[in-house]
């Protein structure tokens, strides 16, 4: 049999999708070895090859200051200029975390009604578990004077023949 010929569009398809899968290649490449460089200068940055924390706007790269070789205190500073820029710090309109937490109204002598509940839950289960110790006691006891009734019962008579002595 013989192979069925490719059509003239299926050949220029194949030759188009190679020079797709070529040139994506080439990019992927460039963008490789783009991203070494960039990584490679960014490790290299220290303190003072970084710009004053104070010049900085929401359009400043803040990604040198996470170079392995500046500071925690830069870092956290610039971090912190970033976060609280306008463009970053927006509420989600979800209004739950806004109010401040860290301050407690105590309850003082007011106990909540769960609470009181499981109180009394406690109390009620606390009362059954004696109850039922107290039970188990007594049906022992009874069981034991039960046994010693019978065991009287079983018990031979014992007299002592103190006429067979004298004769």
């Amino acid at each position: 049999m013989n192979k069925p010929e490719k059509s003239i569009f299926a050949h220029f398809d194949e030759r188009k999708q190679a020079v797709r899968v070529e040139s994506l290649k080439n990019e992927h490449t460039k963008l490789d070895q783009q991203q070494e460089v960039s990584v490679e200068f960014i490790n290299s940055l220290t303190d003072a090859d970084m710009p004053d924390i104070s010049t900085l706007n929401e359009e400043s790269d803040y990604s040198m200051f996470m170079s392995s070789k500046v500071s925690e205190i830069l870092k956290k500073k610039a971090l912190r200029k970033l976060f609280l820029s306008p463009s970053i710090n927006i509420l989600d309109g979800l209004n739950d975390y806004d109010e401040n937490y860290t301050t407690f109204e105590l309850l003082g002598d007011i106990i909540p009604h769960e609470l009181k509940q499981q109180i009394e839950r406690e109390k009620k289960k606390a009362k059954e578990e004696i109850l039922k110790e107290e039970q188990k006691e007594n049906q022992k006891l009874d069981i034991d004077e039960a046994q010693l009734t019978n065991n009287e019962d079983e018990l031979p008579i014992l007299t002592t023949n103190n006429d067979n002595k004298h004769k």
